[in-house]
């Protein structure tokens, strides 16, 4: 009986840990089970938050394409956006906006040309510069223009396109700088190191053999971009405003601070100053050569335009009515029709007829903005000579041409 009592002692010792080791393995299934169904929720949700950040993604970029593709219908829309209302020269003409880049802040221009060809357009703000394609009808190519930032580090002050390129282009920017880029590619294909010399104008000879700069340190510079080098530096008595070479390339006109205006005469290949016309008391703001070679056209801070004949060098014509500083002054190609831009926000662009001196029209939209005044160049390709850009006080390029020109 003893014997048989420990045999079933032992018997329920041994089912005892048996059921221990069966519930002990079963625990550690569900463990590894309920560690399953987790590992596989947290897969899921990360599945589920993958596939919810595709479709946002998919919704981003299907934004960006409505989004592209309503600007390209606006672009589409640029020759009938603005019907311009102007009479006179213009009143046949459209007036449109040039394309941004996208998200681009507003700035003011600080100064715009086109090239010799009218292919391209370059524009300048305080913090880029910015080149459009142009059409051969001198109609904007609806294009987002090619954006150069910090091209100086320094907001450009001055361009000058080369004659006879339609890619090349020189820039001063109030530094130590001369740059010309390339306006396909954005780069600067070369660099002229002028030292202690702050650059303000800049303008390529007309037959594109040397470049004349002025600094606000009271020198006109000339480069040779063949040399690669400067050739000479000509210190005059006022700090320069303008300058303008004439259409031979032979003389350059440099206004000073003083009013008077500097005549540079190539002797040599020195430029020696051999004249010096007087009749302003205020900065000469701008200086223009008329494609005829028979005016010189000079703008002042003291609100008077005059235009000087070149052959005697006396004073023909002032215009003086509105008592505003001149900012700028361009010709048609034909030299028809002269532009005469104010620095002030009031006064519009007003255009002369060469002929009579009388008043033809005015642009209404091209006036100064809070700080700068408005650009303003006619087209210098002969076919669209009356095509015209200007700057309005919102920072943007506008450019007015012929639908169907003559």
């Amino acid at each position: 009986m003893r014997d048989s009592g420990r045999g079933y002692r032992d018997a329920g010792r041994d089912a005892g840990r048996d059921s221990g080791r069966d519930a002990g393995r079963d625990a550690g299934r569900d463990r590894a089970r309920r560690n399953d169904r987790d590992r596989d929720r947290t897969r899921d949700r990360d599945r589920d938050r993958d596939r919810d950040r595709d479709r946002e993604r998919a919704r981003d970029r299907d934004r960006d394409r409505d989004r592209d593709r309503d600007r390209d219908r606006e672009r589409d829309k640029l020759r009938t956006q603005e019907e311009d209302t102007q009479t006179g020269p213009f009143k046949d003409f459209v007036t449109v906006k040039l394309a941004y880049e996208r998200s681009r802040q507003r700035r003011e221009v600080i100064c715009a040309s086109w090239n010799y060809l009218g292919t391209r357009i370059a524009a300048a703000d305080n913090e880029s510069l910015r080149i459009w394609g142009m059409r051969s009808a001198g109609e904007p190519a609806n294009t987002i223009p090619l954006v150069v930032n910090q091209p100086h580090g320094k907001g450009i002050c001055s361009m000058s396109w080369k004659p006879g390129s339609e890619t090349s282009l020189a820039t001063v920017a109030n530094d130590q700088h001369l740059k010309i880029w390339n306006s396909v590619t954005g780069t600067v294909s070369n660099t002229y190191a002028v030292e202690h010399h702050k650059l303000n104008h800049v303008g390529y000879s007309p037959d594109a053999k040397l470049i004349a700069c002025t600094s606000v340190v009271n020198s006109l510079i000339i480069v040779d971009p063949s040399a690669a080098s400067v050739i000479q530096n000509i210190k005059v008595k006022s700090v320069p405003h303008s300058l303008c070479w004439s259409n031979t390339s032979d003389f350059i006109f440099v206004g000073l601070a003083n009013g008077q205006i500097n005549l540079y005469y190539n002797q040599g290949g020195q430029f020696e100053l051999v004249h010096v016309l007087e009749g302003h008391n205020a900065a000469i703001r701008t200086l223009r050569v008329d494609p005829r070679g028979q005016y010189l056209y000079v703008g002042a801070n003291e609100g008077l335009a005059s235009v000087w004949s070149l052959e005697s060098l006396v004073a023909v014509k002032t215009f003086g009515d509105v008592d505003e500083p001149i900012a700028a002054i361009d010709v048609t190609f034909n030299s028809t029709l002269i532009a005469i831009v104010y620095d002030g926000e009031e006064q519009p662009t007003r255009l002369f007829n060469t002929r009579t001196w009388n008043e033809e029209t005015q642009v209404t939209r091209s006036k100064a903005g809070t700080s700068l005044p408005s650009t303003f160049q006619f087209c210098p390709n002969p076919k669209h000579q009356t095509t015209h850009l200007f700057s309005n006080p919102d920072g943007n390029i506008m450019v007015c041409y012929r639908i169907r020109p003559l």
